[in-house]
């Protein structure tokens, strides 16, 4: 299995190491890092010994980003979808960037 992230021990806040071949791939890993850190507790996600999976799709939401370099790009998108998870009490799992 390829390392997706790693959760970095931090004293005041929650930290990860993100990895990826792709673009696509550090996004999506990003995002699934953030929403395990957060250890939600939902009827459609389990935990498999420490790792959140989900078994369905909880929400399909199609948005933009804009960021002037790729750092905060990723930062403006995890923010957004930190937001959308918030409004509909959502997690998410997976991405599709186009």
């Amino acid at each position: 299995m390829k390392k997706d992230f790693q959760v970095l021990s931090d004293t005041a806040d929650f930290k990860l190491r993100v990895f990826g071949a792709t673009l696509h791939d550090v996004f999506r890993n990003a995002l699934v890092g953030m929403f395990q850190g957060m250890r939600p507790q939902s009827d459609l996600c389990v935990y498999t010994g420490n790792r959140l999976s989900c078994k369905d799709y909880m929400g399909r939401h199609e948005f933009d980003v804009d960021g002037s370099e790729v750092s905060s790009l990723l930062v403006n998108f995890l923010s957004h979808a930190l937001s959308l998870s918030a409004q509909y009490n959502e997690v998410y799992c997976d991405v599709t960037i186009s």
